[in-house]
């Protein structure tokens, strides 16, 4: 599970970029802590960026894609902002063989 340090004063930007040729989508969804349900924030099936408001260490966001099978292997990276820097530990890569067809996984907030 990554972990990235954030500021629990300042909008959170996720931004989805797509790195391979797949036809695929994604689901972000996000928690203040782990003993709440998952709330859904986006969704979407090319590249995009979305602001989340302040969130606290010890919240999460779960990500999932789902992607046609190709040869080659699935990526995609996650870069999460704040105030327009990158955040400590903030681009998450996310790669998968190409027949897996669906891939997620949290990123812890500290």
């Amino acid at each position: 599970m990554p972990r990235i340090s954030v500021s629990s004063h300042l909008p959170l930007q996720v931004e989805v970029d797509f790195q391979s040729r797949h036809r695929a989508g994604f689901r972000l969804f996000t928690r203040e802590r782990a003993d709440q349900d998952w709330k859904f924030v986006k969704e979407g099936i090319a590249d995009t960026a979305t602001i989340l408001t302040p969130m606290r260490a010890g919240g999460a966001i779960k990500y999932e894609f789902l992607f046609f099978t190709e040869s080659h292997p699935f990526a995609a990276v996650i870069v999460f902002r704040q105030n327009g820097q990158m955040v400590e530990n903030g681009l998450v890569s996310v790669e998968a063989p190409g027949n897996s067809q669906f891939i997620t996984d949290t990123v812890e907030l500290v």
